[in-house]
């Protein structure tokens, strides 16, 4: 029996209820004399999710921060690799693209729960 805060316990929600996503690494960028970088994509890691999109009542979309269609992802602490989550990789899902945005661990005392992987539409 598992205890409140026990990653096992989302780790199997994923598992019966969540979505399978395709995560795109960025191995590398360059940027022309104007700043926009053309990133160049490695490693392809497909991972179970939990996802929330964002619609206009939500407030971060409220606040301009996101747009409605935008989305929140959801990784198991055990899921996650180091190549996975971090800023700029994107994340495809449901015939879209999607630039993580933001990382955001939640624990709960020292335990590492989940992350909470911010994006937006590409």
């Amino acid at each position: 029996m598992s205890s409140f805060g026990d990653p096992e316990d989302f780790q199997c929600m994923i598992e019966e209820v969540g979505n399978t996503v395709e995560v795109e690494a960025i191995e590398s960028s360059t940027f022309n004399k104007y700043g926009d970088a053309t990133d160049v994509t490695g490693t392809f890691v497909k991972i179970k999710v939990m996802t929330q999109y964002l619609t206009f009542e939500d407030q971060m979309v409220q606040e301009g921060l996101f747009r409605s269609g935008d989305i929140i992802f959801w990784f198991g602490a055990d899921d996650v690799n180091k190549c996975a989550l971090k800023f700029r990789n994107k994340i495809k899902f449901d015939f879209q693209k999607f630039e993580i945005m933001e990382i955001i661990p939640h624990r709960y005392d020292d335990l590492l729960l989940m992350y909470e992987v911010r994006a937006k539409k590409v």
